[in-house]
């Protein structure tokens, strides 16, 4: 039997059950019309039923009472929701770690056929795979008495129809409520999750007006190819026909289309407070009747709703009317397009659905604009005479440029009074010209670098004037101007296309749109008109996606991303995000600010909020050019899953394409960094560098990859040419710290962080990384108290902004003072149970959840047991189930295993961990002292002189809380073996390294300069 067929035998047994002896023969015949065989298999369902009902309805031992009883972390309350096969049950927090109330799901005894429970678990593994505002999450799961169990977000709320009725919102209320319905489907249909039971109970709503969408009992999960391979159902109820599409109640495939349908048919009731299909017998399956009518179209709208007093007409009735189409072509083709057809109404503008009609638009037009119609009539007049003069100069001929010629493209003049409208205007039509792959468009970034390499402000406008200054550095074959104006309402764009070197006009276009709407196709149209002038074959342009695709219709939402771009480029990281945040709840499927966003996240280090948001990108990729897509599939790769192999594959096709974009080159060879391959790095730079030398990020990039090398006076050498070229570069400075560091040349790099934080950084994040680098050079030195007081004001400032990351890190550190400094494991494991209080694991994304860190903390603090509970819960999460890496599981498993004392299990682990872990002396200290523990000394000193000796940029992360220690022993293990000489060294060493050191570590220094004295060679005679 098909899952398909399954599910529509399930749903009708159960609603069969569900109805009286008198109603359920005509029920019979209608759900299984033409199918004698589904009927037979259904009674024959039914009458065991009805012969085991007498045992399970009154043995004492069927059900027992759940209240009370434990499930994991968690203890049943009472039960809060019932169906066929199980039950939902508010459940509280019972291991005394923090309060907290989830909702447990689990399967009734009797009903755990192989299949129920196949697809039990397929629906837990469907909700770990999503995390979205609007959807409740999964917090936990495991198995009990061999059945298995989900923990859910409990939502304490409202079906989302009644919420509306009780607190009697308006229309535009009700359709910001709908909307955040649309951002979950939307963001289920992105990462192919087919809800297929979208109805209002289905719907909370918080108190605080936040929509949540649950149940997705059978929910289908797509593969690639677009076909249904994942089933889930635990029958609570299987499908609810007055919500369910045609094509679902014909027992046919599911498809995006289906969730659409469903939410037309919930949009319809919570605008109208009736059903789309009235019917008269209170029978739910009447709707089958219905669509398969002669007439299946539900009725209009356009009905009286009691429920709010008014009329729904228009535009309104369109949208409804569409998503509710019978033929699944006839819909709006996603959920996005749906909720953008919501967006345009609320805003008044033309909706996509209805015909795109001159009376239509022009009657929109006049209803906005009712004062400036006749002064727009007037003004017709000189932009039609301007159309034709750029008309002519169009008839230039095709090919103006070679392929491969370098293009830059000014900021637009604004004559419309609204710089942030035509700065967004801009950088539309840069993200289309860089679809071409005719022209290489001269980036952002190089402007801003070039600008810097002219001692300019790099935030300056770049006008025409300027443009041909960067041009001339740039070795650019032209530049394209253009201005943007409204003249009494109407938008008027121009273009032009200017070669660099002379100035002679190639090509001159225009458009006019009544419409801000417009205002982007508009721009399409303008880049397609130049695209084709310049050379771009007709095949090339048709496969280009839409720039209205590949951006977004929303002008507030372009606004605020260019906003964002252009603060996070000018150093202002906060305030770029709250723009950028900004952007994508006005358009949640901008894929491009989400994945600005997640780049920006991980250069912060906050891997939760980056993984989230590139999750979200990644969702709508569909809606980047070519070239962006790439990026973000190679970003996601290599900093969210760890799959250096797919970033590598994903760049390489970049490179195809465009053999010497720097980006690509330059990222490429961070990926390989992370394989410690420094040499094919540095290949790679020096490749980016010839194509374009002004770029800092690449030079900076040289510095750091020749640190790791070991080529120290190659990297000065490099610094210092950066230095010259690009003055007061943050991450030159940063530079010198990582150079500093590296060669153990703790003075100069203590100088260095202190410098950099003196600079008077442009945020709070960039003090939180200053405060960070310093607090670990500190503690390498031994200055406990310094290091403490740093690292406590890197937690009062990640608690102010929020940074849950960061906030754990510096508590760690904290902790492993106490712990190795100290030995005071009570406190060290007081000072991390509180941070985990203040912000709990569950509360956290799953991309922030330290789950290695704190095992590893927790196993050295002598609860082994709490480290490996920590994994098993880690393993159920999808960020760990998607890493492609191993290594940092591995160098956690050593250390539970050594604490264990496991210790040829703790070798065979930190061993593999030591050989792929992406930093190269972070698991040394570890292993050595597995060594140590197995006696094999040899063995240890190898890797201690390793890690003292081998050169990493972040070394004062490791050397915090490493170095002193491993000098120490490892002058210990040189004296066993009486090696005096490496013994006297390594103990001088230590004594340098903590010269001034807290009191409390300085009778450590005087043994080490004792023992240095002692093992002094006596002078001859």
């Amino acid at each position: 039997m098909t899952g398909e067929r399954w599910e529509r035998l399930t749903a009708i047994f159960h609603d069969a059950l569900a109805a009286s002896p008198a109603e359920r023969e005509a029920l019979l015949d209608r759900a299984c019309a033409g199918d004698p065989a589904l009927r037979a298999e259904i009674e024959r369902l039914l009458s065991a039923h009805q012969r085991a009902g007498g045992f399970i309805e009154t043995s004492p031992l069927a059900e027992p009472s759940l209240e009370g009883r434990r499930f994991g972390a968690y203890r049943i309350v009472r039960e809060i929701g019932r169906g066929g096969m199980g039950a939902v049950y508010l459940a509280e927090r019972a291991d005394g770690q923090f309060e907290q109330r989830v909702a447990v799901k689990l399967i009734k005894r009797g009903m755990d056929t192989d299949q129920v429970l196949e697809r039990f678990r397929a629906e837990r593994q469907i909700l770990a795979s999503l995390e979205h505002p609007n959807i409740a999450r999964l917090l936990d799961g495991g198995t009990a008495d061999g059945l298995p169990y989900f923990v859910m977000e409990y939502i304490e709320g409202e079906a989302i129809d009644r919420y509306a009725e009780s607190r009697a919102l308006r229309v535009p209320e009700r359709l910001r409520l709908f909307l955040g319905v649309c951002n979950a489907v939307a963001y289920a249909h992105g990462h192919r999750v087919i809800h297929r039971d979208i109805k209002p109970m289905n719907i909370l709503v918080t108190a605080d007006g936040t929509p949540k969408l649950l149940d997705f009992g059978i929910a289908k999960v797509l593969d690639p190819a677009g076909g249904q391979t994942t089933g889930a159902v635990t029958g609570f109820r299987l499908l609810t026909p007055e919500y369910a599409s045609p094509e679902q109640v014909e027992g046919r495939a599911a498809t995006s289309a289906s969730d659409v349908y469903s939410l037309g048919v919930v949009l319809y009731e919570l605008l109208t407070g009736l059903s789309p299909y009235r019917t008269t017998s209170g029978d739910p399956l009447a709707v089958v009747e219905a669509v398969r009518s002669t007439d299946p179209e539900p009725p209009s709208v356009v009905v009286e709703a009691a429920a709010l007093g008014r009329m729904l007409r228009g535009d309104l009735d369109t949208i409804v009317m569409t998503a509710l189409r019978k033929d699944p072509a006839r819909r709006y083709g996603s959920v996005e397009l749906l909720a953008a057809d919501i967006r345009r109404h609320l805003e008044g503008m033309p909706v996509q659905a209805r015909p795109d009609g001159l009376m239509y638009r022009s009657a929109k037009f006049v209803r906005r604009n009712r004062p400036a119609v006749l002064a727009a009539a007037l003004a017709g007049l000189a932009v039609f005479a301007g159309a034709l003069i750029l008309r002519r100069l169009d008839d230039a001929r095709p090919g103006l440029l070679a392929p491969r010629d370098r293009v830059l493209v000014a900021d637009f003049a604004d004559q419309a009074g609204d710089p942030p409208l035509t700065a967004a205007v801009t950088d539309a039509f840069r993200v289309d010209l860089t679809q071409s792959p005719l022209v290489r468009v001269i980036s952002q970034r190089q402007v801003r670098s070039t600008l810097t390499q002219m001692q300019r402000s790099p935030d300056l406008t770049l006008d025409d004037s300027l443009a041909r200054e960067v041009a001339a550095r740039q070795n650019v074959q032209a530049i394209v101007t253009g201005s943007f104006a409204r003249v009494a309402g109407r938008y008027s764009i121009s273009l032009q296309l200017v070669a660099a070197a002379s100035g002679e006009l190639l090509g001159g276009w225009r458009e006019t749109v009544s419409d801000s709407a417009d205002v982007i196709r508009a721009v399409g149209r303008l880049s397609e008109q130049l695209r084709r002038r310049i050379g771009e074959s007709a095949a090339s342009l048709e496969a280009s996606p839409p720039l209205l695709q590949v951006t977004t219709g929303s002008l507030d939402a372009l606004r605020a991303y260019t906003d964002g771009v252009r603060l996070i480029n000018g150093g202002k990281r906060a305030a770029g995000i709250k723009r950028l945040v900004a952007a994508v709840a006005l358009d949640t499927g901008f894929a491009s600010a989400w994945r600005v966003l997640g780049v920006t996240y991980g250069d912060m280090v906050e891997s939760g909020l980056a993984g989230r948001a590139l999750a979200h990108a990644v969702a709508n990729q569909s809606r980047l050019p070519f070239y962006e897509r790439y990026h973000l599939v190679a970003t996601r790769a290599y900093s969210m899953l760890e799959d250096y192999p797919a970033a590598i594959e994903a760049y390489h096709k970049l490179l195809e394409r465009y053999p010497d974009d720097v980006r690509a080159l330059n990222n490429l060879g961070y990926v390989h960094s992370l394989r410690r391959e420094f040499a094919a790095q540095e290949s790679l730079l020096v490749r980016a560098a010839a194509a374009d030398s002004t770029i800092s990020l690449v030079q900076t990039g040289l510095v750091t990859a020749r640190i790791n090398a070991g080529n120290y006076d190659a990297a000065r050498a490099e610094l210092s040419r950066v230095e010259e070229r690009f003055p007061g570069l943050l991450q030159a400075r940063l530079a010198e710290i990582y150079l500093a560091a590296s060669r153990q040349d703790w003075d100069a790099a203590e100088r260095q962080a202190r410098a950099r934080l003196a600079a008077d950084p442009a945020d709070t994040l960039d003090a939180l990384d200053g405060l960070e680098t310093l607090a670990g050079i500190l503690e390498t030195r031994g200055r406990l108290s310094e290091a403490e007081a740093a690292s406590w004001k890197v937690l009062e400032l990640s608690a102010r902004i929020g940074s849950p990351g960061r906030y754990l890190s510096s508590a760690l550190r904290l902790a492993y003072i106490e712990l190795r400094y100290r030995h005071a494991a009570g406190k060290a494991l007081a000072l991390v149970e509180a941070a985990v209080t203040r912000f709990s694991l569950d509360s956290l994304s799953e991309g922030d959840r330290p789950w290695d860190d704190l095992a590893r903390f927790y196993a050295e603090a002598g609860r082994p047991d709490s480290a490996r509970a920590l994994l098993e819960r880690a393993e159920r999460t999808r960020t760990v189930r998607l890493s492609g890496s191993t290594a940092n599981r591995q160098w956690s498993l050593g250390v539970i295993a050594f604490a264990e004392g496991k210790l040829a299990e703790a070798e065979a682990e930190l061993s593999q961990a030591a050989a792929t872990l992406y930093c190269p002396i972070c698991t040394l200290p570890d292993l050595a002292r597995a060594y140590e523990a197995a006696q094999k000394p040899d063995s240890a000193v190898a890797v201690y002189q390793r890690y003292v000796e081998l050169p990493w940029e972040w070394r004062f992360e490791t050397d915090a809380t490493e170095l002193g220690r491993s000098l120490g022993q490892l002058g210990r293990l040189y004296e066993q073996r009486r090696e005096a000489g490496k013994a006297r060294g390594v103990y001088t060493r230590l004594a340098k390294l903590w010269a001034r050191a807290d009191p409390e570590l300085q009778p450590e220094v005087a043994a080490a300069r004792r023992r240095a004295a002692k093992l002094a060679p006596v002078p001859g005679p």
